[in-house]
């Protein structure tokens, strides 16, 4: 396959050379024709019409003008008629292009669509996982996406915000289940494991080109404004906005649903918790963002299959 399609230019080429040569050849054979019969006729008739040196040479002086006329007027003739077939085959050149690209993008626009498919499968067999965290991702991913745009976050920062945010928990996969299942408070030894579940989400989805921009959330949704989370410790405004955003959300959705160790806080409770944590564990700038975000009903304690946020995402 990689031979026809190297070779296929060196074709297209060859292909145009000789087209050119061939007129080439066709132009010198018009030329030399046309002048030949021009010759015999105008000398002949030369002969014929001029009876003495003046009159010969003011005819002979016509015949030049006359051979100039015509072959210009042949090289008119046959360079519009090869002009004229160039800008065609321009033409359907620039249709066959146009018809390629439309193919690519849509190529390229089902291509993504698989890729977010497989996430969103993906995201969802890991809630299944637990039962008490089922629909979690769905529910965080679209409070956040509104939180988001209340902000003015563009389109495509939104793009990778929706896959980060529904494969935040991917690096829970390297956690053991007796940890990640436990039905109570975990030790602080089982707590320093699951403190690495970031950090194996980073080694599995720096690997992957496509979802290298998505990695700001898996791998900083557990740093605190104040500086005291983890993996990196980051402060402030060095950890990503999009980890900023979600972890407001995260936190609200944890205290909001039922959990192996505690039922789930009353939603006054929650958001009380979170109003709190303003300017320690979570951006100030987003608190506000995410209470002015309306009907949080929606987005808090268990959901079905029936989910719809409010904004149709």
């Amino acid at each position: 396959m990689g031979g026809s399609v190297g070779g296929s230019p060196r074709r297209f080429r060859n292909k145009g050379v000789k087209e050119y040569t061939k007129d080439a050849f066709r132009l010198a054979g018009i030329y030399a024709a046309a002048s030949s019969l021009w010759i015999l006729i105008s000398d002949e008739a030369l002969v014929l019409i001029a009876k003495d040196p003046q009159t010969m040479a003011r005819f002979a002086m016509y015949k030049g003008w006359g051979f100039v006329i015509l072959t210009a007027t042949l090289l008119f003739l046959v360079l519009r008629r090869r002009l004229i077939q160039l800008n065609a085959a321009g033409l359907e050149n620039t249709r066959l292009n146009l018809d390629l690209v439309r193919t690519l993008e849509q190529s390229n626009s089902e291509l993504v669509q698989a890729y977010d498919a497989t996430i969103e499968a993906l995201s969802y067999a890991l809630d299944l996982k637990d039962s008490e965290t089922k629909w979690h991702s769905k529910r965080v991913t679209d409070l956040t996406i509104l939180v988001a745009k209340s902000m003015g976050m563009g389109e495509e920062s939104l793009v990778h915000m929706r896959r980060g945010a529904l494969l935040h928990d991917i690096g829970k996969m390297g956690i053991p289940d007796s940890i990640l299942l436990k039905p109570g408070p975990l030790n602080a030894e089982e707590m320093e494991v699951m403190r690495k579940h970031p950090l194996y989400a980073e080694q599995m989805l720096s690997r992957i080109e496509y979802l290298q921009p998505a990695l700001d959330i898996p791998y900083a949704h557990h740093e605190k404004w104040d500086g005291s989370g983890y993996p990196r410790g980051l402060k402030g405004e060095e950890i990503p906005l999009s980890a900023r955003i979600f972890a407001v959300v995260d936190v609200f959705d944890a205290l909001t649903s039922d959990r192996p160790y505690r039922r789930a806080w009353p939603r006054e409770k929650a958001l009380a918790e979170i109003q709190a944590q303003k300017g320690r564990q979570f951006d100030p700038q987003v608190v506000d963002a995410f209470f002015a975000v309306g009907n949080l009903d929606a987005f808090s304690g268990a959901m079905d299959e029936s989910f719809t946020p409010p904004d149709g995402n």
